[in-house]
């Protein structure tokens, strides 16, 4: 699960919702508008089994937005007039909003806010409109981190702090290297759980060229020292004690952790959102260039 600043929003908690297999399904043997919506409302409960952290996460997701897009457009297709056809559309934006922050698949942001201004104004329940305009301020809020990706990975990324012990960081200094930088916390559930494989990560490639620069959104500090040298994170961590309001983080515009950056050997920000999962392969990739 993702950790999201504010809130925990309904579209990460899709996470835990997934199963381990996803046929599409044959919409044609539904032949009327609630046995439709009740399959669809079967996907919206989704059951529990997949784990964010298997190889095949992003395979097992792919799948489930591809019936979740397949079964919320015929609803839509079929039935023009049937009110729960709003839900229906919300339903299909937010997984797709989900594949871009997991994955960061392409997402037409003007395109999804027009769809969620019909919802708002539409004769759609209130909630559901409510649920529209949330949405809607979410995916603003992700066109906007959109771009300022794109504008950090135009030049080498730059940052420089001295690390809670004391340590020097500089990535300029770290050129020719690749570099994972961690931006998580201790009492976000999902960073704790990551770090034995991202220590084994960093045990396996450190020697080949590999380093971690983390940036801790604690606001303890002793709790913080405590947990990365009991887990064997030897790695420098920025720490200022702010939170959520980590000048690191809020000048790189994170939202969400755990969030972890991929800088190539020439310094430039090449993935901003690696997972666990898929680190090995990705380290190999960019050593290898």
């Amino acid at each position: 699960m993702v950790i999201v600043a504010g809130s925990r929003m309904r579209l990460a908690l899709l996470i835990l919702l997934l199963s381990a297999s996803h046929a599409i399904a044959d919409l044609s043997r539904f032949s009327s508008a609630d046995e439709l919506w009740g399959y669809i409302a079967k996907l919206q409960e989704g059951p529990v089994g997949a784990d964010p952290r298997q190889p095949n996460f992003r395979e097992i997701l792919t799948a489930f937005q591809k019936e979740v897009e397949g079964a919320t457009t015929e609803f839509e297709r079929r039935y023009p007039l049937d009110v729960r056809r709003w839900e229906a559309r919300l339903f299909r934006l937010e997984v797709l909003m989900l594949m871009e922050q997991l994955f960061e698949v392409a997402m037409d942001h003007g395109a999804a806010l027009e769809q969620l201004k019909a919802v708002a104004e539409s004769d759609a329940p209130t909630a559901i409109q409510r649920q529209a305009r949330r949405l809607a301020r979410q995916i603003e809020n992700a066109r906007d981190r959109a771009a300022l990706i794109k504008q950090i990975q135009s030049a080498p990324l730059e940052l420089k702090f001295a690390a809670v012990d004391g340590r020097e960081v500089d990535l300029v200094k770290l050129r020719g290297k690749v570099v994972l930088v961690d931006f998580w916390a201790t009492w976000c559930g999902p960073c704790v759980m990551e770090a034995p494989k991202l220590v084994d990560t960093y045990q396996k490639y450190r020697e080949r060229g590999f380093e971690i620069i983390g940036v801790s959104l604690d606001s303890n500090k002793e709790r913080l020292v405590a947990f990365t040298e009991r887990t064997g994170m030897t790695w420098p961590q920025y720490f200022d004690g702010l939170g959520w309001d980590n000048a690191v983080g809020r000048r790189f515009g994170i939202r969400s952790i755990p969030t972890m950056w991929l800088v190539d050997k020439r310094g430039y920000l090449r993935y901003a959102n690696a997972r666990v999962a898929s680190l090995p392969s990705t380290i190999e990739q960019l050593l290898a260039e």
